[in-house]
């Protein structure tokens, strides 16, 4: 879990814009683990002092380099002509990648606004399309056009015991657990 307390922007330290902005997010174990090598490398392991520190002054990183590390490795995966703003992948664009990825994943919207500290569900509401239909339409639709089905068509009743078997989380061919 990362804990957003403070931020900063411009070369300021500030804190976040609202109070919606100081918040707890989750983060993957691989993630976790390289922060804590990188926590443990540092002279600067107080509560107050910066996670995404240099490990020796405590200050926060250069802008610059930060962005030059970030095209280096981009450029090692190959991915050397989607840099920068024109280009289309910026180090702000990984806020972005979290939020789509975590919306494909199934966090509630709700959640997600939390987590990205917006202040109105609409702009989260940008990654909304990329989350799982949550009425499993899909299985609808495969039930619609399977065989079965097709061929009971003329009197609603396949198509009813369907629906109540994708609601289920049933399979309607086997009767088992889909």
């Amino acid at each position: 879990m990362i804990r957003v307390r403070r931020n900063y922007t411009r070369g300021r330290l500030g804190t976040p814009k609202s109070k919606r902005s100081s918040r707890a997010l989750p983060m993957a174990d691989r993630l976790g683990g390289e922060l804590d090598r990188h926590f443990k490398r540092s002279l600067y392991q107080g509560d107050d002092h910066l996670v995404f520190c240099h490990p020796q002054t405590g200050e926060p990183y250069d802008a610059s380099q930060i962005r030059k590390r970030f095209y280096a490795a981009m450029e090692a995966a190959g991915m050397g002509q989607r840099c920068g703003r024109d280009s289309g992948i910026t180090f702000h664009s990984m806020r972005h990648t979290f939020g789509t990825r975590m919306a494909a994943a199934g966090v509630p919207m709700r959640t997600l606004q939390e987590w990205m500290g917006h202040r109105n569900l609409a702009t989260t509401e940008i990654y909304a399309d990329y989350a799982p239909d949550p009425a499993y339409g899909a299985a609808f639709a495969e039930r619609a056009f399977t065989a079965k089905a097709v061929e009971g068509s003329g009197d609603g009743q396949d198509a009813a015991e369907s629906h109540e078997d994708v609601a289920s989380g049933e399979d309607a061919g086997t009767g088992e657990a889909a």
